[in-house]
């Protein structure tokens, strides 16, 4: 049997993936196998092929006379073919004629170029698509010899004939082909001093450029382009970011060539000029440069993503590193450090989307700012595409966040920072809002109670009991229950300051940057700093009594400090524990105790609420089930920012209700949206209103003055709070439309499901609400505030303003 017949398409879709990888050295020793494979077989025109992709292989790397090597090569292949004066001689022609430009032959180029187009003419019709290559390449010639009116004639030329394809067409490629000719020219005006001429064509070739995946190989001429002209303008901020995601898009498609080392020189000088080194405009923190990277190469790039699929994937950079809690410094950039973002994907569309997403990605730049995109073990998970699930089960050890009590006391300090901080560049999508949510701090007030005794509950144990012990016995272990005293002092200083604890590595860092505002918190770190210098005494020199050994008394101190603040927020505390009592154990107990009530109170809300969410899942329409309905989220919002404000008690009592109606094959959702119908829905309510309870006389009394004092709270509230309570039902009954419920109607509707036991709780309650000032509907408005990831409700209404002002 004979050898098997080359294919060349498949070689060339080879190539093209292994630069897409940016595998250069692949790339360049895969085409010299094929090229002597080829040649073996005497196959001279898979060979001839192959030739004029290794010549520009070379060119572009800036390897010259390899370049020329090669292109002897492709002369004596053209001979043992004997195709003169045909396209494809000519082609070879323009790629041995650019080797010759590129290595600054420039007279000899223009000779072989000269020899190109007579063979075009003689072959070619005129306008044919192959001058506009000729054209575009003999132009840059002309920018080289410095001749550029006539590079700007050979450019107009290239330009018509693409865009007179490319109308004929709609093709990509005759797209591409115009931003090539567009790039060209505006660089030649530029050198011409022509800025105002060049910027809108560079613009118009960024558009088409931009967003691809991968990357075209004429993209950084553009970027390089652009910076010089707002180099010229003297707007160096702007030249700088173009300049660096031109020498990024150089060294993905051709290494640190000549072109790379020419834009390096241009961003020195910008730098230069805004009184930096390349080195010092270079230094930047992990985040925004990650940040950065995001917007100058994958926002372009997951653009129409995100738009083909909303909400479904968020991107960011959250999780492990130094550089997600801002501590990053010189001693950091190892392991994983670098450019790069996370894309969190929801499990629901992984499976479909996934691939694509992350060949997305991995077609990035691997550089930028001149630091390498690392790809190491410690990576895995952090950077790149990655289900949703997957990455919180990694962080979390849960595959979702965290959503009750139990789980908000099992996950660690550490993953709760972990998640917290760093940054999310795209704000749309499950992820981004959850992970809002958790940067408010815990949502349970019970929980933090709870961790905060387990943190007073270790330093009593560690340092007020066990240490003092064990300085007489034995000193590593003296040391080990002083360092665990100073890590759980830290940690109780975050749970007072309603944040989150990171690893030791930062504890201290963290604690310093979260107080640094606070001087009381300043007192209690400086006590904390002052006893780690202090040694632990050896045994053999250790005397209590004597005060040899400075550390107890020092631990009782921060004990002391750490304890007015703890009372200062749980003044009751001092109520329950005599004033006398330094112990902190003592303390943890009764927090722990105080934590155990609010818990159960704020389960009680959580199943509430999922008895709620299913009683409204079974509600009936007539025009079909509703959209709110289907949404849990804002049901769960609304619902646990009212059952929130109540106190155990009423919320016991509603909950005998609800259980005892459900027994009773009754829904009091059902029965809510039906009174409401009363006022919005009058005809239709006629027809229902006697499967309805009877309300007697004195129910409805009572609960028409409990209406008249919340929607009065609710007026105010309205008032002082314009647009946030715009979102917000209408108030009044009189306002109400088939479409719209007011507030009154909708309170009306759920006042009449509750017993009259309930009612009158509920009643006793509003009434010292109101004796004492408060107002029920602005502490419903601040849970809510909260759930949407607000610290306050003026927050909500400023950033709502601005939103409003475009601000």
């Amino acid at each position: 049997m004979g050898m098997e017949t080359m294919n060349r398409t498949k070689i060339l879709q080879h190539l093209d993936e292994l630069l897409a990888k940016s595998e250069l050295d692949q790339a360049r020793e895969y085409l010299c196998n094929q090229i002597a494979k080829a040649k073996s077989q005497k196959e001279y025109d898979v060979a001839l092929t192959l030739y004029n992709e290794l010549i520009g292989f070379y060119r572009d790397g800036s390897q010259h006379q390899l370049a020329l090597q090669t292109s002897k090569e492709a002369l004596l292949c053209l001979k043992e073919l004997s195709i003169e004066n045909t396209p494809d001689y000519a082609t070879t022609l323009i790629n041995i004629a650019n080797a010759l430009r590129a290595s600054g032959n420039l007279e000899p180029a223009l000779g072989v170029f000269g020899q190109a187009k007579a063979c075009y003419e003689a072959c070619l019709p005129k306008g044919h698509e192959n001058f506009a290559s000729l054209y575009n390449n003999m132009s840059l010639l002309y920018q080289q010899k410095q001749e550029y009116q006539m590079a700007c004639d050979y450019q107009y030329q290239a330009l018509e004939i693409v865009q007179v394809y490319y109308e004929k067409t709609k093709k990509d490629v005759y797209l591409i082909r115009i931003a090539i000719s567009k790039t060209n020219l505006a660089v030649t005006l530029c050198q011409m001093g022509q800025q105002e001429k060049a910027k809108p064509l560079l613009w118009e070739a960024l558009h088409i450029f931009q967003g691809r995946t991968p990357s075209d190989f004429h993209y950084s001429a553009t970027l390089a382009g652009l910076a010089d002209v707002f180099y010229y303008e003297g707007n160096d901020a702007q030249a700088i970011w173009y300049y660096e995601m031109a020498l990024s898009e150089i060294k993905l498609h051709m290494g640190q060539n000549d072109f790379y080392q020419t834009v390096q020189s241009n961003l020195e000088q910008a730098y230069h000029r805004r009184g930096q080194t390349l080195q010092q405009g270079r230094s930047i923190k992990g985040l925004l440069l990650c940040e950065r990277f995001y917007q100058a190469f994958g926002a372009p790039v997951f653009q129409s993503f995100l738009e083909k699929y909303p909400n479904q994937f968020g991107i960011g950079l959250v999780g492990e590193g130094s550089e997600v809690l801002g501590f990053d410094d010189e001693f950091s950039k190892d392991h994983d450090f670098g450019p790069g973002f996370l894309v969190l994907v929801n499990d629901s569309v992984f499976d479909a989307i996934a691939k694509p997403l992350q060949n997305a990605y991995d077609a990035l730049p691997k550089e930028f700012m001149g630091y390498q995109r690392q790809i190491t073990k410690q990576a895995w998970g952090r950077v790149g595409v990655i289900k949703q699930s997957d990455f919180l089960e990694r962080v979390l050890q849960l595959p979702h966040f965290p959503q009750n009590a139990s789980e908000w006391l099992t996950v660690s300090h550490e993953s709760l920072c972990m998640l917290s901080r760093g940054k999310m560049f795209t704000q749309t999508g499950n992820f981004a809002r959850e992970r809002k949510r958790i940067q408010q701090g815990y949502p349970l007030e019970g929980v933090v109670q709870k961790r905060l005794a387990q943190q007073l509950g270790k330093m009593a144990q560690c340092g007020q009991y066990n240490y003092p012990r064990m300085i007489k016995r034995e000193t590593v272990a003296a040391f080990l229950y002083k360092a665990e005293f100073i890590k759980a002092t830290l940690k109780a200083i975050h749970l007072l300051c309603r944040s989150y604890a990171p690893y030791e590595k930062w504890l201290y860092q963290s604690a310093i940057e979260l107080t640094q505002q606070q001087n009381e918190y300043q007192e209690l770190l400086e006590a904390i700093r002052q006893l780690v210098q202090t040694e632990v005494a050896p045994r053999e020199n250790t005397n209590l009594s004597s005060g040899c050994d400075q550390t107890p008394q020092q631990i009782e101190g921060v004990c002391a400090k750490l304890l007015s603040l703890v009372i200062k927020q749980y003044p009751s505390l001092a109520q329950k524990v005599s004033q006398k009592e330094t112990y902190l154990m003592v303390y943890a107990q009764e927090l722990s105790q105080q934590g155990d009530v609010l818990l159960e109170k704020e389960m009680l809300v959580d199943q509430m609420v999922q008895k709620e969410w299913q009683a409204f899942d079974l509600v009936q329409n007539e025009g079909g089930r509703a959209g709110c309905q289907d949404d849990w989220e804002t049901f769960s919002i609304m619902r646990k920012s009212q059952y929130q404000t109540w106190p155990l008690s009423l919320l016991e009592s509603y909950d005998k209700d609800f259980t005892n109606a459900m027994q009773n094959g009754q829904n009091l959702i059902t029965q809510k949206y039906g009174r409401m119908m009363e006022s919005t829905a009058p005809e239709e309510y006629a027809k229902i209103k006697d499967r309805f309870p009877t309300l007697p006389d004195n129910f409805i009394a009572l609960r028409e003055q409990i209406i008249q004092i919340q929607v009065g709270w609710m007026e105010a509230l309205a008032e002082q709070y314009p647009l946030f309570c715009s979102n917000a039902r209408a108030i009044h009954t009189n306002q109400d439309k088939p479409w719209r419920t007011s507030y009154e109607t909708y309170l009306r509707g759920e006042l009449s499901t509750y017993s009259e036991q309930t009612l009158q709780k509920y009643g006793r309650w509003i009434v010292t609400l109101a004796q004492s000032g408060q107002n029920l509907a602005e502490m419903i408005l601040l849970q809510t505030a909260k759930y949407y990831g607000y610290a306050s409700i003026e927050q909500a209404e400023e950033t709502m303003r601005k939103e409003q002002n475009h601000e």
